[in-house]
Formats: C-alpha cells, structure tokens, sequence
C-alpha cells in the first residue's frame, strides 16, 4: 500500500514537472512573438532566434543585440537572492561571458520572469529603473561565499569563475523584466501592440489569433533550420497583409483553403448542382473543378460571416446580384430556343450560358476578386436550384 502511495505520488509530480515544462516554452516562444512586436516600433531591422545560445536571442540592425532568459510561473511567485530561476539565468550568462569576455559590451542580457524581485534583492536592483548595480554585485558575492546551496552551486560556481571586473560589466548589462505577462496575458498585450492594424477589439483580436497561427507554422520550420533568423520585417509584412483583408471593401482568406480538394462520391453525385452538369454531360474533370469552387467559396463566406466580417443580407445581396447576371442571360437563351426541339442543340446552348457565367468577374467585395469565390457560390446558387444551366433545369432537376 505504501509502495503504491509513492508510486502515484512520483507519478503527480512527473506529470506536474511535465506540464510546467510545456508552459514554460509556450511561455518562451509566444514571448519571443511579442518582442519581435514591439520591436517593429523601436527596431524595424531587427530579427531573431529561439533556443540557440538563449532562450530568445536579438540582433539589432544597429549592433545592439539582446539575450533573453524566459521564466514561467502557473502560479504567484517571488523571486529572492537564491531563487534557482535567478541562479540558472547567472549559470549561462556567465558561462557565455567567459567565452567572450566583450560580450557585455555590446549586449542586453534581459531575464523575463511572471515572478516577482522580493525589495532589496539582487534581482530588484538590476531592473531598468532603481538599479544599483554595486550592491547587487556585493549581495551575490555574499551569497556565494556565504550560502552554499545544492541547488544553486553550478549557478555559484559559474559567477565565481568571473573575475570582479567581468562580473561588474556582465551586472551592468543586465536587465530584470519581474512581474511580467503570464501565457494567459500575452494575447491582450499583443492587441495592444497591434492596435493599429484594426479599426475595433474584434478585428484586433481576429488579427492576433491569424498572427499567432502564422507563428506557430514559422516556428516550426525555425526550430528546424539552425542558420533561420525570423525578422520584424516578416511579422510587419503578415500584419499589413491580413489587415488589408479586413478593410470593408475586402476579406480574408482563410488558411489552408487553397488545399481544398474535392472527390467525388454517391453524396456528391445527388447534389443538386452536379446533376446540373450532367444534364450538359459534363465529365469528372469538369464537376471536380465545380465542387472544389464550391467548397472553397462556402468555406470562405463560412468564415467570414462567423467572425462577423460578412453578414446574412451582404450574402443574400451578392446572390441576387449573381442570380440577376444569370437571368438576364437566361430569358435570351430560353427565347433563343423556344422553336428548337433538338436535344444536342439545348445541350450546346447550356453548355454556352455555363461557359459565360464562369468567366463574368463579379467580385464578392472590390478588392476580394478571387474568381473561384463568384464561380463557387454560382454552384451554390445551382445547388439550391436557384440558376441552372440547361434551358429546361427545372424540369429535370425538381
């Protein structure tokens, strides 16, 4: 019984242990997105790398460069002089200074931590304002000499391997960023930032959840090519792009639609704008074509009307303008025919009207024109029946 107690109680603590560990790099790289941000304002040359020599590194277009050390807490916490958070950021950045003693010189080192420096800590006197650097230097030295600690020694260690003058410039280019935002904030501060991509918090927040997305496949190709830097310059360009598609007179595209496929199945086949074109005995390649505009078109009205950037009368509009198009071309085709009984001819004539349809260019808003968007809800239309293409449809298809 006590076996299986310890058992379940190392089995809590792995999977606790796990889960701070995965908040900590989602905290770490949705971190690095909010930087590379901000640097658009201060820095538009910038760029950046994640989990190369730090946790998030900057080049400066100017030479001033940044290491960041990031540090994730679920829960309210505080950071003292023997913190290992504070001990662990030390351990690398001295490591790294004793490689290249210059380093200082031309180099932020900035720890990123939701904990928060307890007063008169080492840690509180090396944040952006309040600094004093000396005293910090005097209570970490203190602390190493005075205080051994299992957990802290290689941070120790390390600190104590700097000589004094290497350790007085590695303080002063050091910066702590305490009580900073939690994974949970890090959406409202990129809003924030991004304020002036959208003209309202709805389309801001639209504009987030579309970057972040972007992010998350850029990171992957990142963190599998060692030589990658991601710049300001590609969030900028994103950002300017997918907010021009929230204009009014636009939409956006929403990602992966131009993977849409279609395939033809017993379903597909009863559809009502596929039996359409068979009337017109159209083949396979021809429906296929048809079914893929169609999906495309439905899945982007689809997304658009779910995040309130198009609206049921936009779409009940852009159906009559469509279907006026189509009846104008319509009555001409039936009068064309009224004295025609051949079915080959009525076939051709269909084929005829379909042709010219597909080729108008009526754009779903102005600066949204891809035709697939015009020629998929046509097939919407057709499916419903509201057009047809054969002279006689209705006859066949109700």
């Amino acid at each position: 019984m006590t076996n299986g107690g310890n058992t379940n109680a190392q089995d809590i603590a792995r999977r606790f242990t796990a889960r701070g560990q995965t908040a900590g790099f989602v905290y770490q790289v949705r971190y690095a997105l909010l930087v590379l941000a901000r640097l658009a304002r201060t820095d538009p040359g910038a760029s950046l790398t994640i989990e190369r020599l730090d946790d998030i590194e900057v080049s400066g277009s100017a030479g001033s460069d940044a290491r960041f050390q990031a540090k994730h807490h679920q829960d309210s916490a505080t950071l003292t002089d023997r913190s290992p958070d504070f001990w662990k950021t030390m351990r690398v950045w001295a490591e790294q200074v004793r490689v290249d003693e210059a380093l200082p010189d031309s180099t932020l080192f900035i720890l990123i931590t939701t904990a928060i420096a307890s007063p008169g800590s080492a840690a509180s006197l090396l944040r952006e304002t309040g600094r004093n650097v000396s005293e910090a230097e005097r209570r970490l030295d203190k602390i190493v000499i005075e205080r051994p600690s299992d957990t802290n020694k290689e941070g120790y260690a390390a600190w104590h391997a700097l000589s004094k003058p290497i350790r007085a410039r590695l303080l002063a280019a050091i910066r702590i960023i305490d009580g900073s935002e939690h994974n949970v904030d890090i959406t409202a501060a990129l809003e924030h930032e991004l304020h002036w991509a959208a003209r309202d918090k709805a389309l801001r927040e639209l504009v987030v959840r579309h970057i972040e997305g972007w992010w998350n496949n850029r990171l992957a190709y990142h963190l599998q090519h060692q030589e990658d830097r991601i710049t300001v310059d590609e969030l900028d360009e994103r950002i300017h792009a997918f907010a021009e598609t929230l204009r009014p007179d636009s939409l956006p595209i929403p990602s992966g639609i131009e993977d849409i496929t279609a395939t033809l199945s017993g379903d597909e086949e009863g559809r009502k704008l596929v039996r359409q074109l068979r009337l017109l005995n159209y083949g396979d390649s021809v429906i296929l074509r048809a079914l893929t505009d169609f999906y495309k078109a439905e899945t982007l009205i689809a997304e658009a009307m779910r995040e309130r950037l198009y609206f049921l009368n936009d779409l009940k509009n852009y159906h009559n303008l469509l279907h006026d198009e189509w009846l104008q071309r319509f009555v001409l085709l039936k009068d064309d025919l009224k004295s025609i009984s051949d079915e080959d001819a009525i076939i051709i004539a269909g084929r005829r009207l379909y042709s010219e349809i597909m080729a108008l260019a009526i754009p779903i808003r102005q600066n949204r024109k891809e035709p697939y968007i015009m020629r998929g809800t046509y097939h919407a239309l057709a499916d419903v029946p509201r057009v047809g293409w054969h002279p006689n449809y209705m006859d066949h298809i109700s």
